[in-house]
């Protein structure tokens, strides 16, 4: 990635190439970390990697997922599946990481009428067991999420912390 100049060619006062000449490419079952200073741009490449555009002045090249393509007809369906989750996440520090995600599989996942394998409540299980173990969290199950004042895993790498801390 070439660094962006303010006064390129082609650019109005104030404004700058925030990517230019970038390409990535990720398999499936890749994971990917951004890490950079505050100002540096993560946010923005996260954004646009989510098809969060809209609010740039202009946005040229494509955003691919497998064969469909960020905005296209035939990704509409899958939007929701693509998200960008800032840095500001809120939650309780007293509730557990197992119940954390009980809360978020139940506000993403079908409802109790839906034709799922087994019962709705069998599904949300399953797929907390199996983002849990994706992440090699597991162990974390019956810990605190937890801040800045309550111990727990959040600001702390979950291996370093044990289970009912």
């Amino acid at each position: 990635m070439s660094k962006p100049g303010k006064k390129e060619a082609g650019l109005r006062p104030g404004e700058r190439y925030l990517f230019k000449d970038f390409n990535g490419l990720l398999q499936p079952g890749e994971m990917m970390l951004v890490v950079g200073r505050p100002g540096s741009g993560c946010s923005t490449l996260l954004k646009s990697l989510a098809g969060l555009t809209g609010a740039y002045a202009g946005v040229e090249g494509t955003v691919q997922y497998g064969n469909l393509e960020s905005g296209s007809k035939d990704m509409r369906p899958y939007e929701s599946l693509v998200c960008f989750n800032s840095e500001e996440d809120v939650h309780d520090p007293n509730l557990t990481v197992g119940r954390t995600m009980d809360f978020a599989t139940r506000n993403e996942t079908v409802s109790e009428t839906a034709r799922v394998p087994g019962t709705a409540k069998e599904y949300r299980d399953k797929m907390k067991s199996d983002l849990l173990s994706a992440f090699g969290i597991t162990h974390t199950h019956d810990t605190k999420v937890g801040d800045q004042y309550v111990r727990g895993v959040s600001g702390k790498s979950a291996l370093d912390i044990g289970p009912n801390h």
